[in-house]
């Protein structure tokens, strides 16, 4: 497939458990573009306020194009689940200086480049704002250490997709 894996992954694991429907096929696709309106919210409840983020959760909820996209089995919607989370995740990882929060956003950033391979964009967006974060916060060396090597990680795992995946479809 031309496709990173997750969505064949999540496709598989749904039909399995619950069996070969439309339901199956659809249901982690849906569930994620449910939640990703409220990671939005809670990231903008903590950079911004309340307000912010209610106005972003009530746009992105009834927005037709994410209801549309939500509908089919791509990975669309778990991407940018997996932004939402990973944003979140890494500014309660600033505004706490919590090692934990630190890893639920670089998984969460891996689990969106196993998604969509254009999360590469956001990959280095987030990058540069965690380090204009870092310019005016000053998080422990351990945070620091922790998001270096959540960040090789995605590194790695692009290196890897670019192996097993994207090497060999331009050889056919």
């Amino acid at each position: 497939t031309h496709h990173p894996p997750l969505a064949v992954m999540l496709i598989r694991a749904a039909t399995d458990l619950i069996g070969p429907n439309e339901l199956s096929l659809r249901l982690a696709f849906v569930i994620s573009g449910a939640l990703f309106p409220w990671f939005v919210y809670r990231w903008l409840a903590l950079v911004w306020n309340r307000v912010a983020g209610l106005l972003a959760l009530l746009l992105l909820a009834f927005a037709p194009h994410l209801i549309s996209l939500s509908a089919q089995a791509r990975g669309y919607t778990v991407s940018f689940l997996a932004i939402a989370a990973c944003l979140y995740y890494l500014e309660r990882a600033l505004e706490r200086d919590s090692l934990r929060s630190i890893a639920v956003s670089a998984v969460a950033l891996w689990i969106g480049i196993l998604a969509e391979y254009c999360v590469a964009y956001f990959a280095a967006a987030a990058g540069i704002y965690f380090l204009l974060r870092v310019g005016k916060q000053r998080p422990s060396r351990r945070l620091l250490a922790a998001w270096a090597l959540g960040q090789a990680g995605g590194v790695a795992l692009y290196g890897l997709l670019a192996v097993t995946h994207v090497l060999p479809m331009l050889d056919s």
